[in-house]
């Protein structure tokens, strides 16, 4: 086996300081968090359900049940009713409420904090007339975060998002678009 002699070149890099003060270097500092701005909402949107939307629901999940029966697909059949057993106690228990914040470090969802480094983008929405706030992260899960406005006034948070993010409003994915499809062509309720 051949050795090889390998040789150490010497480094070039020079490290100058950038000033002196009175004997000190001029280093950067740590930025300080400095709340910009907090408000209270619920964590996510609430809407009591009518009559005729479980009805129409409960309807829809038993014809499915009956082919489910039939090719004898028990597991599946589990799983739609304990889905539809969650979404009900979901959808009939209010939302808590949180407190959010924006700082000129991060925004905090519910107490846990997310660096500007790691959002991509924000846009606002609107659903069941209610004003959200959409985050969408690097990566990492979640991947978008929703916060409802409450009684905050859209132009206040989009003033300060403007400085540390890209106000962009995402193309609608495939699922995006088939939901939306499958939500005009099947209503669940009347409005």
């Amino acid at each position: 086996m051949a050795t090889q002699d390998h040789k150490i070149k010497e480094s070039t890099l020079k490290i100058e300081p950038v000033g002196e003060t009175e004997g000190h270097l001029d280093t950067p500092r740590v930025q300080q968090t400095k709340t910009l701005l907090t408000w209270k909402a619920p964590l996510r949107v609430f809407k009591k359900r009518d009559r005729e939307f479980w009805s129409t629901t409960i309807s829809v999940a038993i014809l499915i049940g009956i082919i489910l029966v039939f090719i004898r697909e028990w597991m599946l059949l589990a799983a739609i009713i304990s889905f539809l057993f969650v979404y009900y106690v979901y959808s009939n228990t209010p939302s808590d409420e949180v407190e959010h914040e924006i700082t000129n470090r991060s925004i905090v969802f519910a107490g846990r904090e997310y660096l500007w480094d790691d959002v991509l983008r924000y846009w606002f929405t609107k659903n069941w007339d209610k004003e959200i706030l959409n985050i969408e992260l690097k990566a990492g899960f979640p991947r978008r975060l929703q916060f409802l406005l409450g009684s905050t006034e859209q132009k206040k948070i989009k003033d300060i998002l403007d400085k540390y993010v890209l106000a962009e409003v995402p193309k609608p994915s495939f699922l995006d678009k088939a939901s939306d499809w499958l939500s005009k062509k099947v209503p669940l309720e009347t409005n």
